[in-house]
């Protein structure tokens, strides 16, 4: 299996993973050409170990903290082979039940707009120390198969800066299927969030740097738990 993502120059062989997955999310953003996202080609090496991992059923995470457009930001970069349809990712992606589940720390989700296939996800994420709120804008491109997202800064928001993408890939066996039937994908999931600096990355980086890994595993459960209509 190639894992795929968004292309860019290979990387030198000593420039770190996490780097070049900073690098790569930052071409997810709102304003990049759509076929800088559909690449079928990774932009650097995933190793065989990593390949016969998805191919098992688990999840290939990469997280790290990352300086990306001279600020630092949270990076998520995921791969993770799921039971599903493309109907049933569309639904998630736009349904408020969905985020309350699958993005952990999540206290409220809800509708806060939608025009066609574009919809706005209202949010408040925190606990009782913090809470953030902010409006995410949800794109599909037309097949469905590649969703972007970005915090919407005419809304307000005390998240400074979010952007990133889900794609969805059918693997072998599942090629062709109607956008109901259930088959075996591939979900690469990318995320760069910037906290503002200051305190508040100081204190909770690292913490949530390990909540991050746990969002591709409760999107599986979710997406495959969902009945078909």
């Amino acid at each position: 299996m190639e894992l795929p993502f968004v292309p860019i120059r290979r990387p030198r062989p000593r420039m770190q993973a996490a780097l070049a997955l900073g690098l790569l999310v930052t071409l997810a953003r709102p304003g990049t050409a759509a076929e800088a996202v559909t690449s079928p080609r990774s932009p650097f090496e995933t190793t065989p170990e990593a390949r016969a991992r998805v191919d098992r059923g688990e999840c290939v995470s990469f997280v790290a903290e990352e300086r990306v457009l001279g600020r630092p930001r949270m990076v998520l970069l995921a791969y993770q082979r799921v039971r599903t349809s493309r109907d049933r990712i569309a639904r998630a992606m736009i349904d408020p039940a969905a985020y309350l589940s699958v993005l952990p720390r999540t206290l409220d989700a809800r509708v806060a707009r939608r025009q066609g296939d574009t919809s706005w996800i209202g949010l408040v994420q925190g606990n009782s120390f913090i809470e953030l709120r902010y409006v995410m804008r949800v794109e599909p491109d037309q097949t469905r198969s590649l969703y972007r997202f970005w915090v919407d800064a005419t809304y307000p928001h005390d998240l400074d800066d979010a952007w990133g993408f889900l794609r969805l890939e059918p693997l072998a066996g599942s090629r062709g299927l109607h956008e109901d039937a259930v088959g075996d994908y591939l979900v690469s999931y990318g995320l760069v969030f910037d906290l503002g600096g200051g305190i508040l990355q100081t204190m909770f980086s690292q913490r949530i740097l390990a909540v991050l890994r746990t969002i591709p595993e409760r999107l599986r459960r979710y997406v495959e738990a969902q009945p078909a209509r």
